[in-house]
């Protein structure tokens, strides 16, 4: 039996202040070991971050984050909009504490940019919604400098 895909996501057009206003971890690290988990009949992702600096609030514990969609056992659950992290990579998360006390990426794939150097890379596959639920094509691959990002940091602090 051959298994069907189907895309649904789509994320709100956040700007990166509005990201950010989501959140109340950010960071940067490497990031580590992933496993797949079933919670209440879902099945996500369970990923471990070696955080090196923290941006925005406080951590004094591993940090797991938690994605929809992933594999356990014979179960795979692909969710459009998530990120694919892979071990080693270096990465700038934006994230929130959950009411399922998991530590999610805020948007999917708006909280989540690659690190290199001062300069972070995202890639946004899916459709966003903007003002009023107009739909907007996806956005594909934007960069932008660490700056940006301490910036929204500061005016969210004013």
């Amino acid at each position: 039996m051959g298994a069907a895909a189907a895309q649904a996501t789509v994320i709100a057009a956040w700007t990166l202040d509005e990201v950010v206003a989501h959140a109340d971890l950010i960071v940067t690290g490497t990031v580590g070991a992933s496993r797949g988990v079933r919670d209440a009949g879902r099945v996500l992702t369970e990923t471990e971050i070696a955080v090196d600096q923290v941006l925005l609030g406080t951590w004094a514990t591993p940090l797991v984050i938690s994605q929809p969609g992933g594999k356990d056992g014979d179960i795979v659950v692909d969710v459009a909009g998530t990120v694919r992290l892979t071990p080693g990579d270096r990465v700038l998360l934006i994230t929130a504490l959950a009411k399922d006390r998991r530590r999610y990426i805020v948007g999917l794939s708006l909280g989540f940019y690659r690190l290199d150097g001062d300069r972070l890379s995202q890639q946004i596959e899916v459709q966003s919604a903007g003002p009023g639920g107009a739909l907007r094509p996806a956005v594909g691959p934007r960069t932008l400098g660490l700056d940006a990002v301490n910036d929204a940091i500061a005016r969210r602090r004013r």
